[in-house]
């Protein structure tokens, strides 16, 4: 059963991913940041856009960031900033290969679709092989998230 639910989010996942490139060349207008990378659509292959990954969660503080938290990888500056409304992940080294900063991304786990996530942050370089952090506001709703197994997609 675990195996189906995961295989329709899959399904789901691509058949979002395709919506995409049918508008990949429009305008991004009503993006709150203007900085946000538009991709030609000769430069997407989803098989290499589409990847099974650990996801975690984790907070702005210092114990799980640097000495500046509020400032992602890309200097942006949360401070102030409702982390709820952000949507922001951090990616491991390897994983950012496949999903550069600034880039957008869907979530999808073996029960629901998480959103749509903008890559703004790098984990620890200790990291190793594919993984994605997700922001969360309060650190009680990080350890609730957990470890999951998530199916990524680049929009």
């Amino acid at each position: 059963m675990l195996e189906l639910k995961f295989l329709i989010a899959v399904i789901i996942l691509i058949l979002f991913t395709l919506m995409a490139l049918n508008h990949i060349n429009q305008k991004v207008t009503d993006h709150p940041f203007s900085y946000v990378k538009e991709f030609e659509e000769e430069e997407i292959d989803i098989s290499q856009r589409l990847l099974l990954m650990t996801a975690t969660a984790y907070t702005l503080c210092e114990e799980e960031c640097d000495s500046t938290p509020y400032i992602t990888a890309t200097n942006l500056n949360l401070k102030g900033c409702s982390i709820k409304d952000c949507q922001i992940v951090a990616v491991s080294k390897d994983a950012e290969k496949f999903f550069p900063m600034h880039s957008v991304v869907r979530l999808i786990d073996d029960q629901e679709i998480l959103g749509d996530f903008r890559v703004e942050d790098r984990m620890n370089q200790k990291i190793n092989g594919l993984a994605i952090d997700i922001l969360k506001p309060t650190k009680l709703e990080a350890k609730n998230f957990g470890r999951r197994r998530v199916m990524v997609g680049l929009l």
